[in-house]
């Protein structure tokens, strides 16, 4: 028996996954980085995670919890 679940969600890597896979575990993000995630919210259709996603990213840079390298 099939897994429903796993056949209708799969996972598309993303570069804003892979930034904010590095960024969580570094704390720093570059700028070449923050270029990406800018180009991505302005450019391209998308979802409602990586949205939220970006903007987590962008509220911790702000509030100093990430520092720009």
């Amino acid at each position: 028996m099939k897994n429903p679940i796993s056949s209708q969600n799969s996972f598309i890597p993303s570069p804003i996954y892979e930034i904010a896979a590095k960024v969580a575990k570094s704390h720093q993000i570059t700028e070449a980085e923050k270029s990406v995630l800018r180009n991505s919210f302005l450019k391209s259709p998308l979802h409602e995670e990586e949205h939220r996603l970006i903007d987590r990213l962008y509220h911790s840079l702000r509030r100093g919890k990430i520092t720009l390298v």
